[in-house]
This record gives structure tokens, C-alpha cells and sequence, in this order.
């Protein structure tokens, strides 16, 4: 008789707006790397014509066992993040289990720009700094009780990924303070 193995929950937590490419990075990574693992992104999974948005994320949210928080300048500012955050840092507080709150911090943002709460209370990896996604991925396969299967180059080069910020185009103005008033 054959025992099938448990899924596994994982959540990504990013700014829906700005981040939703590397989001979808990390789910096919993932998806590729474990088996036996569901993956809930809520700008993926749709959320159906007439249901309540806010039920959907917390059934999300609620059968987790692991959140990774996608720590960009964009998901700094989203209160989105800290809130999904925080649920599963409670909700793991409740049970008197390690939280399995994962904040991989990237795209340029650093670990001093954090939200206090997710600063204080889970230790944050910086991609950019050392063997940070390396640790982050070594603490995902510790979570998910196996090891991953493909390489994370491709997942670093997504996630190390700058946004180019455009500087706004200026016409030089003359030089209108020396004219004489009429």
C-alpha cells in the first residue's frame, strides 16, 4: 500500500502592482523544484465573480505552511504584505510553532527599510548580500522536508533585478529673473 506525501502550502506575498513578474518567477521555480507543493499567489488565483476577496486570501492565507514575502521597495510600501505577514505569524504563534515567515528582501530594497514589524520579528535575507537566497531557499527545503531540485540562478537573476527608474525629461526653461519688468 503506497502513502502519498502531505502537500505542502506556500504563500508568496508581494506588491500586486509592481512585483507580479517575479511573483510568477518564484511560483515556476518553485512548482519545478518540490513536489508535493501548492503554491498560493493571490494576483494568480482568481478570485471569482461574486466571492468575497478577503475570504479567498484568508483560505489562502489559513492552510499555509510557509509565507515568502517578496521584500521589494514596491511591497515595503504595501500593507497587504505586513498584514499577510502577520496573519501567519500569528497563526503559527497560536500553535507554539515556528512561524515560517520567509522575508527574502530584493530588487534594490534593503533589510534597514523593513516594516517594523516584519524587521523586529523575522530575520530577513537580503539576495544581494552573501549566501542570503541561499539561506532562504536552505530554510524553504528545511520547511517543505525536502531539497530542492533546481538550480537558483535563474530565481537570483529575476529577483536581483533593479527597476529602472526613469528621470523625469526637462526642457531646459530661459532664464526669465533678469528680464526687465514692464
Amino acid at each position: 500500500m503506497s502513502t502519498l506525501a502531505k502537500i505542502k502550502h506556500i504563500f508568496i506575498s508581494h506588491s500586486a502592482d509592481a512585483d507580479k513578474k517575479e511573483a510568477a518567477k518564484l511560483y515556476e521555480w518553485i512548482k519545478v523544484a518540490y513536489t508535493n507543493v501548492e503554491v498560493f499567489v493571490s494576483s494568480f488565483n482568481s478570485i471569482e465573480c461574486g466571492d468575497e476577496p478577503m475570504g479567498t486570501l484568508v483560505e489562502g492565507l489559513s492552510k499555509t505552511d510557509a509565507i515568502i514575502l517578496l521584500m521589494t521597495p514596491a511591497a515595503m510600501q504595501s500593507f497587504w504584505v505586513v498584514f499577510e505577514a502577520g496573519f501567519i505569524f500569528g497563526k503559527f504563534r497560536n500553535q507554539k510553532k515556528q512561524h515560517n515567515v520567509l522575508p527574502i528582501v530584493c530588487k534594490g530594497a534593503k533589510i534597514a527599510q523593513l516594516p517594523k514589524p516584519i524587521q523586529s520579528l523575522m530575520q530577513a535575507k537580503d539576495i544581494s548580500e552573501g549566501e542570503g537566497l541561499e539561506q532562504a531557499i536552505a530554510k524553504l527545503d528545511a520547511i517543505l522536508k525536502q531539497t530542492h531540485t533546481k538550480s537558483i540562478e535563474s530565481l537570483r537573476d529575476t529577483l536581483s533585478h533593479k527597476p529602472y527608474v526613469a528621470t523625469p525629461f526637462a526642457i531646459p526653461r530661459r532664464d526669465y529673473e533678469h528680464r526687465p519688468i514692464m
